[in-house]
Parts: C-alpha cells; structure tokens; sequence
C-alpha cells in the first residue's frame, strides 16, 4: 500500500504540473514569461516521474503485489506490465534529465550554462525591479529564461536541440500515458472497491 500511495500522490502532482502547463499567460505567476514557466514545468516532469519510475518498480517487485496480479482483469493487467517496461526503458534516460536539471539546479548544470556564455557576449539582459504600493521591492530576474533554454540541452551532447527537445516531449508524454494507464489499474483494482465500487 506504500508505493500505491505514492504513486496516487505523485500522479495528481503530475496532473497538477500538466494543468499548470496548460495555464494561459497569467502576469501573478508568469513573472518572467509563459515560456520560463514551461521551461520550469518540463523539468518538474523528470522529478515526478523519476518517482513515479521508482514506486511502480518497487510495488511490481513487492511479492504481494506479485500474487495480486492475476487478479488483475486482462487490460488491465496489459497496461500495467506496458507502464512497467516502459519505465524500466527509460529509467537511464529520465534519470539522466533529472539530474542534469530536474531536481535542482546544480554548481556542474551553473558551469555549463556559463561556459555557453561568453566574455563577449554583448545580448541584452533584462532585470526588473518591482516597487510596491508600500515602497517595498523587489527583483525578477528576467534574464535566467535564457540561461535556463541552454540548460534544457546539458545533456544533449552533439545532438541537434530540435530534435533533442522532440525526444524529450516525446518521452515525457510517453511516460504521462503509462503513468496514467498504471494508476487506472491499481485505482480499479484496489481504489474503487474501498468505496463499494
């Protein structure tokens, strides 16, 4: 029940970031910009699903939950051994993500970004500063959504970014699917019947 738990936590934080994904242009949350909110949320995606990898993996090697399983009706059964490989595929390559940008911002992610960045460099930066109704202020540091669009290829080798970014949406899609299917099964087989369904 541990891992179920946490995945039915983690899979609405994932609901909650692909909400916040769709969110038109709102000025109180997009201080920096719409895109730098994106940005954000696509490396909030390798987080939760780094997570939801390690508690789908943990429950399908749990032997009760092995004896549980053919009880499963067939589709689902098929969904949740699809969501388990396909998370056992991908774990090196969401893993990789997270850690080149997903968790935190890293001192080696900060020397990569500057070392894109240089001496010369003479494009324009642009920093804000709020001032408030009680003359209070304070900072946005508009310029990091250009140092954040570098960091997203950190990992990407000699790849070309455009296609490098399509591989990524494309697998955080993927994973968003079998998360989904993975929970379906589980709330069907262990959620609704607590409730009388």
């Amino acid at each position: 029940m541990v891992q179920i738990v946490r995945l039915v936590v983690l899979f609405e934080d994932l609901k909650l970031e692909i909400n916040l994904m769709l969110l038109p242009t709102n000025k109180a949350v997009d201080q920096i910009s719409e895109h730098y909110r994106r940005t954000y949320l696509l490396r909030r995606f390798f987080t939760t699903l780094l997570e939801i990898d390690s508690a789908l993996l943990q429950l399908n090697a749990h032997p009760a939950f092995k004896e549980a399983l053919p009880g499963f009706q067939p589709n689902q059964l098929r969904d949740w051994k699809v969501a388990v490989d396909f998370f056992a595929k991908s774990k090196a390559r969401i893993k990789g993500r997270r850690n080149a940008y997903g968790g935190h911002v890293q001192a080696n992610l900060a020397k990569y970004v500057l070392s894109r960045v240089s001496d010369s460099d003479e494009s324009v930066g642009s920093l804000e500063v709020v001032i408030d109704d009680d003359h209070s202020y304070h900072y946005v540091f508009k310029f990091v959504e250009s140092l954040v669009s570098m960091a997203l290829f950190f990992d990407a080798g000699s790849q070309d970014h455009e296609e490098f970014m399509k591989e990524s949406m494309d697998m955080v899609n993927y994973a968003i699917r079998h998360a989904a299917l993975a929970v379906q099964a589980l709330a069907d087989h262990y959620i609704l019947p607590v409730f009388g369904w």
